[in-house]
């Protein structure tokens, strides 16, 4: 009787044991994946490499600029660098990404492939697939969670392009349709950031 009883409490610990380490793994997987204003490690570099003109003819400038009010109201650190050709935003990248914070690289464009006004191409560059993971996990959240109010996300690897993936964990492509308005464009855009924070 009584190795019974010491079997049920050796059992009753392993069982504990394991709960905890399971609970600590989801719990990491949870953090990993998910994007704080409390955490101040994060850091957002907002940039276009290709630009491109609205319907209104205002052109992405003025949506960058207001991720990076909404961004900033919201208390996270951003960094906006503006229109750039690729090379040039990668040099930028480059010379800004230090120390141990995390990174959100977002590139942000207007394109005529994109038909339709209420929806949002979001571009994962696939060259390294640990961190093609990472930002398709992002690119899934910010999908079901803009599904749920009525704004189509399609979401596109590429091979040829890294969206500059090698220097942030985080590096997503935006596409909205050049049939937007600035404030449609960048009420969208806020949206899908909304979505990637939650």
């Amino acid at each position: 009787m009584r190795r019974a009883k010491i079997i049920a409490i050796v059992i009753i610990v392993f069982a504990t044991f394991v709960s905890i380490l399971y609970l600590i793994y989801e719990a990491k997987e949870l953090e990993r994946y998910t994007i704080s204003p409390n955490d101040r490690d994060f850091y957002f570099i907002l940039y276009s490499t290709s630009g491109g003109t609205l319907r209104d003819n205002s052109s992405v400038k003025g949506i960058l600029l207001s991720c990076e009010k909404s961004l900033k109201s919201m208390g996270y650190d951003v960094l906006n660098l503006g229109i750039r050709g690729n090379a040039d935003a990668r040099e930028e990248i480059i010379k800004s990404v230090k120390g141990s914070k995390k990174y959100v690289l977002l590139d942000i464009n207007a394109t005529a492939a994109v038909l339709n006004k209420n929806t949002l191409l979001i571009k994962i560059g696939s060259r390294d697939e640990t961190r093609y993971m990472e930002n398709l996990e992002h690119g899934n959240k910010i999908k079901n969670t803009l599904k749920n109010i009525g704004i189509g996300v399609n979401i596109l690897s590429d091979a040829k392009n890294g969206y500059n993936d090698d220097l942030s964990s985080i590096s997503l492509r935006f596409e909205i349709s050049k049939r937007n308005n600035a404030r449609e464009g960048a009420e969208l855009i806020s949206k899908a950031l909304g979505a990637m924070i939650r």
